[in-house]
C-alpha cells in the first residue's frame, strides 16, 4: 500500500497479477469498493481487519488500472477471488484509486516504513 502517511496499515491499494509478463504494478478503482473488499485486503497483508475506505491520492499516471467493481464477499483470501470487470478492465481515472486502513488487534501498532515500500 502506498500513502502520504508512512505505515504499513494504510495507504492506497496496489496489485500485480501473478505471472503477468510485464510484472506491473497498478490501482484499484473505488466504484462499488466497501468495507467487504477492504476486509479481504487487509486479510491479505496479514491484519485482523479493516478500519476504513478511504482515498490515498492518485498512482502513477503511468501505471494502469488493474481492478474496478470489485464486489467481494469478505471471506475470500486475495482479491482476484473477487468478482470484477475483469483485469484492466475499467471506467475509472486515477482519481478514484481506492485505499483502505487495516487494524491489527493481535500485535502492538507496527514501526513506521518507507513511504515507497510495497507490501504485495
Amino acid at each position: 500500500m502506498f500513502g502520504s502517511i508512512p505505515s504499513i496499515l494504510e495507504g492506497r491499494i496496489e496489485v500485480r497479477m501473478k505471472g503477468d509478463s510485464k510484472n506491473e504494478w497498478g490501482t484499484v478503482c473505488d466504484d462499488h469498493f466497501d468495507m467487504r473488499d477492504a476486509q479481504v485486503v487487509c486479510r491479505m497483508l496479514n491484519h485482523s481487519g479493516a478500519e476504513f475506505v478511504a482515498s490515498y491520492g492518485s498512482g502513477s499516471v503511468d501505471s494502469p488500472i488493474w481492478l474496478d467493481n470489485l464486489k467481494c464477499r469478505g471471506n475470500e483470501d486475495s482479491l482476484m477471488e473477487c468478482k470484477h470487470r475483469g483485469w484492466g478492465q475499467t471506467n475509472c481515472g486515477h482519481f478514484e484509486d481506492v485505499g483502505v486502513k487495516c487494524k491489527n488487534d493481535s500485535a502492538p501498532t507496527p514501526p513506521v516504513v518507507a513511504p515507497n515500500s510495497k507490501f504485495f
